[in-house]
């Protein structure tokens, strides 16, 4: 049974926003664990000169910004590998979707909950890599990061069933 691009179009434009939202956090946590732990590695070993040399006052509001107080969440390479991880995957399916919805093709009666089981996947990926790594086992990652490349997989094989 085909659902209404508009249920579609919606969760598109839900998903695509919380994904939005997902990747400024990420970013944000980063610079406040950078501030916090004064590691400034770009992750190719290299550290840039102009960021160890902030002026004082630029350096309080940025750290007041961040709120780098209270304790570290996560460490500067665990948030920058799920940056690196978001944007390999979440791209793709934003673009398979936003394809979909623009092709005119009727979209499945279940694309719009796939729409958001890819969210929830990605959000449950992001929290157990970056915050609660040491207290879940793998295989939780693992189930976020599956249910999310499952639903591509089949978002994908109805696009090509419906074209």
């Amino acid at each position: 049974m085909a659902t209404s691009m508009t249920d579609f179009s919606v969760a598109i434009a839900k998903g695509t926003a919380l994904l939005a939202l997902k990747i400024a956090g990420l970013h944000f946590m980063t610079m406040r664990t950078r501030f916090m732990t004064g590691d400034f590695n770009t992750g190719r070993g290299v550290v840039l000169k102009e960021d160890l040399e902030l002026l004082a006052p630029v350096s309080v509001t940025l750290r007041t910004f961040f709120m780098a107080f209270g304790p570290v969440v996560g460490t500067v390479d665990r948030w920058t590998g799920c940056i690196r991880n978001a944007n390999e995957n979440e791209p793709y399916f934003i673009m398979l979707c936003l394809a979909f919805a623009q092709s005119g093709l009727t979209p499945p009666s279940w694309a719009p909950s796939a729409v958001y089981a890819y969210v929830a996947g990605r959000f449950l990926h992001m929290f157990v890599y970056t915050i609660v790594r040491d207290r879940l086992p793998q295989p939780v990652r693992g189930a976020g990061w599956t249910v999310a490349f499952a639903t591509m997989i089949a978002m994908a094989v109805a696009v090509l069933q419906a074209a």
